[in-house]
């Protein structure tokens, strides 16, 4: 069913099949899946979920930017050199902090993430991520967010979503050093900048890197300019969209002064199962109250979330607890509280090729199967 979610996110609901399901959540494996067939009465259950989370938003502890623990593949290396932790006020001259882009959806539900591997982490064939796209059109989403452009992703992907018509928010990563991403920023062009073949119409939002600064792999300096040089090449090649990068909200805090003047919208990774105080029945509230919070980093900029979710399996991290029901439940929370327009859903499929990290979550946090089929 487009557009409504496939839910045990009602509390009522997920509380009568719960008796029917493993309480251990290692019993699950990828061949073990529990499935459960669509419910009625959907609108309903989202006004539920929202209501439930109203008193557990209170109980979240009051931080004016709430630090998102680290995910366990993402641990910030060890460098001498640099500090993600150092409070950076000086001001990037690059561009003056404000923006007239709309971004987002109007309805519920906007994005979600999408990576063209397979669990061994080679490429998805054209025929498979072209079935792929397919599928994200007819759950409703409106864009699919790509993290990079290997495995011919521009090419595959962007030709099924236009198909399909949706948009696409395109990953520059920045992983050791700015020459791959020098590489891939032109590979972008050499795709959609052909006067014959214009694709930017295709093209929603351009990140510069992923969590650049919180893995060490840049300073704040060194990104605010290669956001603003990125964004000047671009606009000569016929781009005419936003552009940005995404930390955990408390590294664009520390470093506001020198980021929010380079970006076109200010974005965030929102992870509420990494803060150990926030149930799954809180995601929702948790991922409205960030935004907010967000938005309050770099003001006159649009704030979005560029990825949230949770994990289907895996161990629990304090009261957040990975599983099924719990992954239905956040996910439907996040889209009752009214975040879901703003935010970018983690993901259309596991990744088994991930390693599964601290709490053995990495590889789990396909959440595609909440949204219908």
């Amino acid at each position: 069913m487009k557009g409504i979610i496939y839910l045990g996110a009602a509390v009522a609901l997920l509380r009568s099949v719960a008796a029917f399901l493993p309480t251990n959540h290692d019993d699950y494996d990828d061949q073990d899946q529990v499935i459960l067939q669509p419910a009625k009465g959907l609108n309903k259950a989202a006004s539920t979920v929202a209501e439930s989370t109203e008193h557990i938003e209170a109980a979240i502890p009051a931080q004016r930017f709430a630090s998102n623990s680290p995910r366990p593949h993402d641990t910030p290396s060890q460098n001498p050199g640099q500090s993600p932790s150092t409070h950076d006020t000086t001001l990037h001259p690059s561009q003056p902090q404000k923006s007239n882009f709309t971004i987002g959806s109007a309805s519920s539900q906007w994005a979600i993430a999408y990576t063209p591997y397979t669990s061994t982490l080679s490429c998805l064939s054209a025929s498979s991520i072209r079935s792929d796209v397919a599928t994200i059109a007819r759950k409703g989403f409106t864009s699919i967010r790509l993290y990079s452009i290997d495995c011919s992703a521009l090419r595959h992907v962007g030709h099924a979503a236009r198909t399909h018509g949706l948009k696409l928010i395109i990953g520059i990563p920045i992983d050791d050093g700015l020459a791959d991403a020098e590489t891939q920023l032109s590979e972008l062009i050499a795709w959609a900048g052909t006067p014959a073949d214009n694709q930017w119409s295709l093209i929603e939002l351009i990140v510069v890197g992923n969590e650049a600064i919180f893995n060490t792999h840049a300073t704040a300096p060194a990104l605010a300019t290669f956001i603003t040089t990125s964004r000047a090449t671009l606009r000569a090649a016929g781009y005419a969209g936003p552009v940005t990068t995404t930390e955990p909200l408390s590294i664009l805090a520390q470093h506001r002064g020198t980021l929010c003047p380079a970006l076109d919208l200010a974005a965030a990774t929102i992870q509420p199962f990494f803060h150990p105080s926030v149930p799954a029945s809180a995601a929702g509230a948790y991922v409205r109250s960030e935004l907010a919070r967000l938005a309050a980093v770099c003001p006159g900029l649009p704030a979005v979330c560029l990825e949230t979710g949770w994990p289907s399996r895996g161990r629990p991290n304090g009261a957040a607890v990975p599983g099924y029901l719990e992954q239905w439940m956040a996910v439907a929370g996040v889209m009752a509280e009214g975040a879901g327009g703003r935010s970018v859903v983690l993901g259309f499929g596991d990744e088994g090729w991930r390693d599964e990290g601290e709490f053995g979550v990495e590889g789990s946090w396909g959440c595609g199967h909440v949204f219908g089929e």
